[in-house]
């Protein structure tokens, strides 16, 4: 609920401009998910999933439950990668028999399982390499949100990317 009027007096740094504009939004649709990657996703889930609750202070809708959806896609993602990986171990265990005389299986298809190992996600998924291919999306310039210190404006947007950086 907003007060009818406001308690102190509107300055001009007090504003953070957030993109408005459709045509933004689909080239950067467009950019991540390929030709025709604008009419993917209707309009409300496409302003949906670029808004952070932040944003008029969360009434209108925001991301917070399809982060839970793009989290458990991007694991998904990530250990298909690492299964389709070519396995870096050497293959030892081809023609060892042990003691009873069992050889144990090998599948062209099993070779690679090695790959996915909790460190292995976590070097692909980690927070720098994600701000990394945030910046090469450009998602900032269609990001809806609302920084806590509106008056230090885009320095703190920089500022927090120069964290994630480090």
């Amino acid at each position: 609920m907003r007060a009818p009027h406001r308690i102190r007096p509107k300055l001009d740094q007090d504003t953070f401009i957030c993109n408005s504009d459709p045509n933004v939004l689909n080239s950067f649709y467009t950019r991540i998910l390929g030709e025709d990657g604008a009419s993917v996703l209707p309009e409300d889930v496409k302003w949906l999933a670029i808004t952070h609750k932040s944003f008029d202070q969360g009434r209108r809708g925001f991301n917070e439950r399809l982060s839970v959806l793009g989290r458990r896609i991007v694991e998904l993602q990530t250990s298909l990668a690492l299964l389709e990986a070519p396995s870096g171990k050497p293959k030892k265990l081809l023609g060892q028999v042990d003691v009873f005389g069992r050889a144990p299986f090998v599948h062209p298809q099993t070779e690679s399982v090695g790959n996915v190992t909790l460190e292995a996600k976590k070097a692909i998924t980690d927070k720098r390499r994600m701000a990394q291919l945030a910046e090469k999306y450009r998602v900032g310039e269609v990001l809806r949100w609302q920084p806590i210190m509106v008056c230090w404006g885009r320095s703190a947007v920089q500022r927090d990317i120069l964290l994630i950086r480090t």
